[in-house]
């Protein structure tokens, strides 16, 4: 089975003349977290994905539209070939920890195979695809990276790397406050229209049953007005006889 076969195609992409408000946007229009960075021939100049654009907004305290995408993306960008086999893709994923692989022919960004196209071709038993497979190479992709404090580089190293794993913390702890904020305003929100239609529905029930009764009151009056009339017709009879 070749890459080819599970790529998909066309490929969200941004210009490397573009800054991160337009990558943002792109991300937020085809709801995907990452997209290709590529230059004016479409030849691949990296990946940028949300987390990249929020950790350079916070570290570097400036707007995204204030960054160009070429000074987020990373110094190396792993891709594939349309024609390489997808073990040859699931090690490459592996080997370096990473879920989406460009897919680059003749120098031209032409596709992108990602983790979820695994998946889902292992689900539906696509060509005798193996589940096992991508159990084990998202195994590779998730399990814990090296820490820095253990590199002989010494305790420079370390420092940094507690300095890097402080500012992510503060990134993604201010993301997880935006967003139980954005949850919070969404269920009020609800909360308020459920309100309002069940007070709508209570005028509705009320209204009802306030023309229901006159209708009844309407109708024993009737009944009761029939029935005198002919209580008087028997009377009347009985006198006459």
């Amino acid at each position: 089975m070749k890459v080819r076969d599970l790529m998909r195609s066309p490929v969200h992409s941004c210009s490397s003349k573009d800054t991160a408000d337009r990558a943002l946007n792109l991300m937020w229009e085809h709801d995907v977290g990452s997209i290709v960075v590529i230059d004016s021939e479409a030849g691949l100049v990296g990946m940028i994905t949300d987390r990249d654009i929020a950790m350079a907004a916070h570290l570097r305290n400036q707007r995204p539209a204030e960054m160009p995408v070429v000074s987020i993306v990373g110094a190396r960008v792993y891709c594939c070939a349309p024609d390489d086999t997808i073990a040859q893709a699931e090690q490459t994923m592996a080997a370096h920890q990473i879920r989406r692989l460009p897919v680059v022919a003749d120098g031209l960004v032409v596709g992108m195979l990602s983790t979820n196209d695994l998946v889902r071709a292992a689900s539906g038993g696509w060509r005798q695809y193996k589940a096992s497979s991508v159990v084990e190479t998202l195994a590779s992709i998730a399990a814990p990276r090296r820490s820095v404090l253990d590199d002989s580089a010494g305790e420079v190293m370390g420092l940094d790397a507690l300095r890097q794993l402080r500012d992510e913390l503060r990134v993604q702890i201010h993301l997880a406050r935006a967003d139980a904020l954005d949850e919070w305003e969404k269920a009020e929100a609800k909360w308020h229209r459920v309100h309002s239609q069940l007070s709508m529905s209570e005028t509705g029930a009320k209204k009802a049953a306030k023309d229901a009764t006159a209708t009844w009151r309407e109708l024993v009056r009737e009944m009761t007005d029939s029935y005198k009339r002919v209580r008087n017709a028997i009377r009347e009879t009985s006198h006459e006889a």
